[in-house]
This record gives structure tokens, sequence and C-alpha cells, in this order.
């Protein structure tokens, strides 16, 4: 019969038999020659919906929806998303992009950015 065991297992073992007065020796030795265990992080994913530098919330707005704006996203346009953001919710603000003629498709900044790169709030 073959009883496998890892590092952690086999020192329990060890200690274990010591511990009932008995010699461990052959074991101790055997548990220096056992390769220590590497943990591996995950390979990485590609194609992550994460970027690897950290983005500020403008940037990834800017790179969203920039072209809707003259001059992509600035604080003050940000500034007038957030507001509408927490002012509207996503039922209200796709009503109000059909009502304009916009498409209601997207997340909410985005139909918040169609509107008011409109004019229209």
């Amino acid at each position: 019969m073959t009883l496998r065991l890892n590092a952690k297992q086999l020192l329990e073992l060890i200690e274990s038999i010591e511990a009932g007065g008995g010699d461990a020796t052959v074991l101790r030795s055997e548990l220096e020659t056992l390769e220590p265990e590497v943990r591996h992080a995950p390979p990485a994913r590609r194609g992550s919906r994460f970027r690897e530098e950290d983005e500020t919330a403008i940037d990834r707005l800017d790179r969203e929806v920039g072209d809707l704006f003259d001059g992509g996203v600035t604080d003050e346009i940000f500034s007038k998303l957030c507001e509408v953001d927490f002012n509207h919710n996503l039922r209200e603000l796709k009503l109000l992009c059909i009502e304009a003629g916009f498409s209601p498709n997207g997340q909410k900044k985005k139909l918040a950015a169609k509107l008011v790169a409109k004019g229209v709030l």
C-alpha cells in the first residue's frame, strides 16, 4: 500500500510520532528532500475588461463617451454627468433618450452623456 502525503501532512505525522515518543529520523530526512511547495498565481486573463493601469472615472468616461463632446469629457462635463446619474434612474434616462430620438441602448452614464451632449439635460 502506498501512502502519499504533502509536506504539511508529513510534518504533522512526524510531530505525532515524536510526541508519542517514537523515532521519526527517517521521515525527517524524507521531509528535507521534498521540494518546497510553490503557489503559482493564476494566469492573466487575456481580453479582460479590467485594465492593468489605474484609470480614473474621468479617463474611463472620456474613453467611452468622449467623442460626444468637443474636447472630450472635462471636469465640468463629468460633474454634470454625475449629477444626471444621481438624479435619474436608468428607466427615466431610457425614456428621455426615446423622447429625444436617441437610441436607448447603453449604460446609465452613456445615456446621460447622450442627453447632456445634445443639450436635453
